[in-house]
């Protein structure tokens, strides 16, 4: 009684191009490494161009999705969860609490050589 199916998926490829989401059958909650926290309301809007995460009433739905989607990544060691963006919008979606913010996250050191400056020229 009372079943809550819930299916995670979660994008392939680049890692700092990733999304990982759970979905029921009326909502989506998405996090993005490039994006926003979504939250698709199907039922409401099936072409799914709408976010519904700040919409009154859609703050528990919000909640109760990351915590489920932070629970099975935990479970499976999720690495899109590691994402710093993912992660601090998995911990902000948890929180229930607060307007949206985007993360500030510093910008990874790039390797090899230093971009080149130009040279100045004597006369």
């Amino acid at each position: 009684a009372g079943w809550k199916d819930i299916t995670f998926m979660r994008s392939q490829g680049e890692k700092d191009q990733g999304w990982i989401c759970a979905v029921t059958s009326r909502y989506k909650l998405v996090l993005s490494s490039n994006d926003e926290p979504w939250l698709l309301d199907l039922e409401e809007d099936p072409d799914e161009v709408k976010n519904f995460r700040d919409v009154a009433g859609c703050r528990g739905t919000v909640k109760s999705l990351a915590q489920a989607l932070d629970k099975y990544a935990t479970k499976s060691e999720d690495p899109r969860v590691r994402d710093p963006r993912i992660a601090a919008d998995l911990r902000w979606c948890m929180s229930g609490a607060g307007a949206y913010t985007p993360p500030a996250i510093p910008k990874p050191a790039t390797r090899g050589k230093k971009p080149r400056r130009g040279r100045r020229r004597r006369r």
